[in-house]
């Protein structure tokens, strides 16, 4: 049977271009998240390994923040090509290949929107290999997407080469396996109290059906993981925390209230065909109180 080469640059390109507009935007996206999830190594010189490194745009994001020590790994021709122009250490190559010649211990490991995409066996080895190549304090960051998101279908099929999705109790089976004992998983985004609104149906379906409490419902989750206990402590007590409750809004007078609120912004938006939004957001920024805060897109 022909074996095929998939072109994975015609997927990546409609959410990352090579142009300096997406560049920026993508800069800083990742600067919002790194300060959200409070996961920078605390050495500026401390030696960092980005797994699936895409176009680089991580590892600009660290450089730009005065960290040097980078290396990356991508296997993917088209996104090499357009990584390694950066001039940053970039290695085109398969990372569980790579682990197996390479004796360097990480301060820090980064694997973004990686593990969906390998096979179930191949999970295991891979962040078993990740716990071995970690320095004893160091962090390995992971973003993968939530099996329990309302999205989670379209997260789960958009990518043509995505094997698998993931909720918090699957990634920490996965991760306690692999050698981990001290894991966070956090959901990606602070949500709005639109998004939260919209979702609270589907988290009732958890806490009735299933019994669930702390339920994550954002496309991706973030999983934080240590080798040192000390270091996942001081992680807990010095990261800003992420309340996405999906509440019962709406059955009181303050979630009528919002509702209301909501509902008047929508009108306005459809009459106005969005210039009045426009105009009370610039008029009046902190006073007017009915527009609703649209989430940014992660």
């Amino acid at each position: 049977m022909k074996k095929y080469n998939l072109n994975y640059a015609l997927h990546y390109e409609n959410w990352h271009q090579d142009n300096e507009e997406s560049k920026k935007r993508d800069i800083e996206i990742n600067k919002e998240i790194i300060k959200l999830h409070n996961i920078l190594p605390a050495e500026k010189e401390s030696k960092i390994l980005d797994i699936g490194c895409g176009m680089g745009r991580f590892l600009l994001t660290l450089k730009e923040l005065g960290y040097n020590n980078l290396k990356g790994i991508e296997i993917d021709q088209s996104q090499f090509d357009i990584a390694e122009k950066t001039g940053l250490d970039i290695e085109k190559t398969d990372v569980i290949e790579y682990f197996k010649h390479n004796n360097t211990l990480h301060d820090a490991i980064y694997c973004f929107d990686v593990l969906e995409h390998l096979e179930k066996e191949r999970q295991i080895i891979l962040l078993n290999q990740m716990y071995e190549h970690l320095t004893d304090t160091g962090i390995i960051v992971i973003r993968i997407p939530n099996a329990l998101a309302p999205t989670a279908m379209l997260f789960r099929y958009e990518d043509f080469t995505h094997t698998i999705s993931y909720t918090a109790k699957t990634i920490e089976f996965l991760c306690k396996n692999s050698g981990f004992q001290y894991i966070n998983i956090r959901p990606e985004i602070q949500e709005s109290e639109e998004l939260q609104l919209l979702k609270t149906n589907y988290a009732n379906i958890y806490r009735k059906q299933f019994g669930f409490k702390d339920i994550i419902l954002t496309p991706n989750l973030m999983v934080i993981l240590f080798k040192n206990q000390n270091k996942h402590i001081l992680y807990n007590e010095t990261t800003p925390k992420i309340s996405n409750t999906y509440d019962q809004i709406g059955t009181d007078y303050k979630g009528l209230l919002f509702l209301i609120k909501y509902y008047i912004n929508e009108i306005l938006i459809k009459i106005t065909k969005g210039k009045l939004k426009e105009y009370f957001n610039s008029r009046y920024k902190y006073r007017y109180k009915i527009l609703v805060k649209k989430d940014k897109r992660f």
